[in-house]
Order: structure tokens, then sequence, then C-alpha cells
């Protein structure tokens, strides 16, 4: 499958057209349509992929660099559907998450039975 029908049927799943994608994102009329013979910038790319709750990854190639789960993709489509203050704030929340949690070495050392 090309980049042109992934997002026909990403369109599709969100419940929108091409054209809505590119008066939203301000590409030209019709632009989307010839990506399949003129290779978009990186630019177009990554807007598509964020609009449509994608990685750039799956939009070029069809394939994720790394399978997420389902608790994963919730976790990236909450942070991108946030704005720059929410971004900043799960960003925060998840840092203070992680310095609270036992170390690597903690846990190894727990885990040990003596005796």
């Amino acid at each position: 499958m090309e980049i042109v029908e992934r997002i026909k049927t990403l369109c599709k799943e969100k419940g929108t057209t091409m054209g809505t994608l590119e008066k939203e994102l301000g590409l030209g009329n019709g632009s989307i349509r010839r990506w399949d013979e003129k290779v978009p910038g990186a630019d177009k790319i990554l807007l598509l992929a964020n609009r449509l709750e994608v990685t750039t990854d799956w939009l070029l190639t069809g394939k994720e660099s790394k399978d997420l789960n389902s608790n994963e993709q919730k976790l990236i489509n909450i942070y991108r559907d946030t704005n720059d203050i929410g971004q900043t704030l799960i960003i925060q929340q998840a840092d203070s998450i992680q310095q609270n949690l036992p170390r690597k070495e903690e846990r190894k050392s727990s885990n040990t039975k003596i005796g």
C-alpha cells in the first residue's frame, strides 16, 4: 500500500476526507493525491502524521519502528491531543512518577532471596 492509500484508509477511520485535511493543514487542493508520484517534504508528513495520530514511520512505510501496546498508544494519543501546557504537564507528571519508582538495581536486590 502506498502513502496515499494509507491516508485514504485513515481518513475513512477518522471520518474525514483528504480535501478536508488539505484545508485544515494549509496544503494545496489535490496535493495529497499526488504524493505517490512526488514525495512530500518532511514538514508536510509530520503535520499529517500528527493530525491523523500515527507515526511518520507508519505514514511513510506502513510499518511502525516499534509496535506499541494499547496503553502506550493511548498515552501518545492523549499527549498529541492536548495543547502545549497539557503536554508539559504530562511530561512533568511522567518524570515525577519515574523518579519515585524503585531504580532497576533496587528492584533486582529486593527480588533476590538470601538463604
